[in-house]
């Protein structure tokens, strides 16, 4: 014989409505059961106890009845959380990853990468310092070959016009 009974002949959402007359208390929820009317009451996941008395789903500690955590357990209302100690890493679940050690780079290969930076960064300073110093030195070249070119045709002339001129004074 299969005992089947439900409270009521209101759905869920009708009686939820009702709060005076709602039969389930905290950490439960309301159910519609599929072949009569009325309603049922069940703790919410993580809660077990009697879904009809105040208090009465108390949390499941999962910690101490499933031990889920690879790592450390933590129960929360309802829930649990694994976490991995101090230098290990991963999701601390039994069925899930675990925990494993942090693959720490040994601190030689971190100062290495350091040096390699900064050797590269100091390499292309000094290579603009260098371009830079060509630069300025091929342009004063360019400078002074186009005061000597401008010299020799405009300042030669003049000369030429005014040594006649200075020998004149020199004899006078």
């Amino acid at each position: 014989m299969i005992l089947d009974w439900t409270i009521g002949n209101q759905t869920c959402s009708e009686t939820k409505m009702d709060q005076e007359n709602y039969a389930c208390k905290e950490n439960s929820d309301c159910i519609d059961p599929e072949n009569c009317p009325g309603y049922l009451c069940k703790c919410l996941d993580g809660f077990q106890g009697n879904p009809y008395l105040s208090q009465g789903c108390q949390d499941i500690n999962e910690c101490n009845t499933l031990k889920p955590c690879n790592g450390t357990c933590n129960n929360a209302p309802g829930s649990y959380n694994c976490s991995c100690p101090d230098g290990f890493e991963g999701d601390g679940l039994r069925n899930g990853i675990g925990c494993s050690p942090k693959v720490v780079m040994p601190h030689h290969q971190s100062f290495s990468v350091a040096v390699v930076a900064l050797g590269i960064g100091v390499g292309v300073l000094f290579s603009l310092l260098c371009l830079s110093w060509v630069y300025m030195g091929l342009r004063e070249r360019k400078l002074t070959a186009e005061k000597s070119e401008n010299c020799q045709q405009n300042g030669g002339m003049l000369m030429r016009e005014q040594l006649p001129k200075r020998a004149e004074m020199l004899t006078t």
